[in-house]
């Protein structure tokens, strides 16, 4: 059994959970702090942490860190959310945080932030009761929305809005002089998610809506719910509405005041989307960004084992986006294949690791989605592409690492001087290697006309990999152009790939 203690600051709050986690059963939350502090709120006003909030943090960090010693646990987590990244001084908070406590406090990206609460979602027995049929996963934030789709148990696609729960709060104080200021906040939040209902699902709608339970809102255990966590549409939004009247709206600059902006907030953002996304069932399972830590944390060290297949979600979504700009999905299936055995048989001289693996397919199958925009230029729409869509599970700089892949599969190489301000060394590296082997992987279809057939591939002691393929027609495509594209795969490898051709 394993103590492990997480402390996280939010857009208003800093919150401590401490779990125990014994192999091969489910988290046991064992204690739950939580501070209220409006960080996100002094940013807004003055781009700035300011010494009076900094002083605040640094303190609760402190108390909230020597209360998880108690526990004496295995690590403690301590990180920030992606909107602290907004703050002019974040540098200079970081490094008080670290000398007045002794915490390193790591800031997520908004990709692994959300991937960590939906691997929290995931891991609950009744997720893919959930998910079964067509289901929308909204998570609600201090500054985004994030919303996520599901089609028959498989991820679909994911995207964010920039309004989360402190932005309508900061609305609302705008428009708190209007006798229909709820009306009005409604009308914006119904304009903003229909977007993603118009593209997404106005042609097939969906029957499930899951809620990522916010600690704010405490939905009733009334004839609403069918069991825990699990309510009627109508009677969980009919609670909701009652729930906004009971509210009145405080300008105040005390704190209580503020925390019940916020909850009318929360509380106006669930109606819309219950009313903009109509649905027969409501899914709010109790989780949060704690949970997801602690639940990446037991995976990694192999103390329980997922219950969902955290890269198959990932694939499926990219073959989502693939499937989206019209790419030739027999080239990737192909593609995809092939890159997989040259990985597989390079295993001992490449250095790359199980992730790059699967980083290696997704730029299979993402290689060409930029010809859908312009043929002329598909490296550079492509990479762009990549770079701006959302995949729940990549953090951001691995969806620059894949971009650049796809950029290079087509144009000449930067020098590492080039991109030193991006990218460490041996990200650079992987980034060459992965080019290489999407290059010689993509030369063997070059006609994408999948001619090759029982493809087998060895490396020898003469530093040769050994492609032998069967084929019905004749590759001379393939042999023709597939000179030019070694040379990178010999620069990265110090191997020589060769086609071995036998004709059915």
């Amino acid at each position: 059994m394993k103590t492990f203690a997480t402390i996280y600051v939010g857009s208003y709050a800093i919150s401590l959970k401490v779990f125990e986690i014994t192999k091969g059963k489910r988290l046991k939350r064992i204690d739950h702090v939580r501070a209220h502090l409006e960080v996100i709120e002094d940013i807004y006003k003055n781009g700035r942490i300011t010494p009076e909030v900094l002083h605040r943090m640094i303190k609760t960090l402190h108390d909230f860190y020597e209360t998880a010693q108690m526990y004496q646990p295995d690590e403690v987590h301590v990180s920030g959310g992606n909107f602290l990244s907004a703050a002019e001084n974040l540098l200079f908070v970081l490094d008080q945080i670290k000398i007045q406590t002794g915490i390193e406090m790591e800031i997520m990206d908004n990709a692994m932030q959300r991937y960590l609460i939906y691997e929290a979602v995931s891991s609950q027995p009744d997720f893919e009761n959930m998910i079964d049929g067509r289901t929308v996963m909204v998570d609600i934030g201090g500054s985004i929305i994030q919303l996520s789709l599901f089609s028959d148990g498989k991820f679909v696609n994911s995207q964010h809005i920039r309004l989360g729960a402190t932005r309508v709060a900061d609305n609302l104080r705008h428009l708190d002089q209007k006798a229909d200021f709820r009306e009005q906040m409604l009308e914006m939040l119904y304009k903003e998610i229909g977007v993603f209902y118009n593209m997404f699902l106005k042609q097939v709608p969906p029957t499930k809506l899951v809620i990522v339970h916010n600690q704010l809102m405490d939905a009733p255990r009334s004839k609403a719910a069918k069991k825990d966590d699990h309510y009627n549409a109508k009677e969980f939004l009919k609670f909701i509405k009652q729930s906004i009247k009971a509210y009145y709206y405080n300008v105040s600059e005390e704190d209580e005041a503020q925390f019940d902006n916020l909850r009318l907030s929360y509380l106006l953002l669930y109606q819309s989307l219950m009313e903009r996304i109509p649905v027969g069932e409501v899914y709010a399972p109790f989780v949060s960004i704690h949970e997801g830590i602690a639940y990446h944390y037991a995976y990694a060290n192999k103390l329980l084992k997922p219950l969902r297949d955290m890269e198959k979600d990932i694939l499926s979504q990219c073959w989502a986006i693939a499937e989206r700009y019209n790419s030739y999905q027999p080239h990737l299936k192909v593609l995809e294949k092939l890159c997989v055995m040259i990985f597989d048989a390079m295993k001992k001289r490449h250095g790359l690791t199980t992730r790059d693996r699967l980083l290696l397919r997704v730029c299979a199958i993402l290689h060409d989605c930029g010809k859908y925009i312009s043929i002329a230029e598909a490296a550079t729409c492509t990479a762009t592409i990549i770079e701006t869509s959302e995949i729940l599970g990549l953090t951001e700089k691995e969806r620059l690492m894949i971009a650049r892949v796809t950029y290079f599969h087509r144009k000449e190489f930067l020098s590492y001087e080039e991109m030193r301000d991006v990218f460490s060394g041996d990200e650079y590296f992987t980034i060459i290697k992965l080019t290489a082997i999407l290059r010689v992987a993509n030369a063997l279809d070059k006609s994408h006309k999948q001619k090759a057939k029982n493809v087998k591939m060895t490396l020898n002691q003469k530093d040769e990999l050994v492609i032998t393929v069967d084929a019905e027609d004749s590759l001379t495509l393939e042999r023709g152009l597939f000179g030019d594209k070694v040379h990178a795969f010999v620069d990265a490898f110090g191997v020589r790939p060769l086609i071995r051709e036998k004709r059915l």
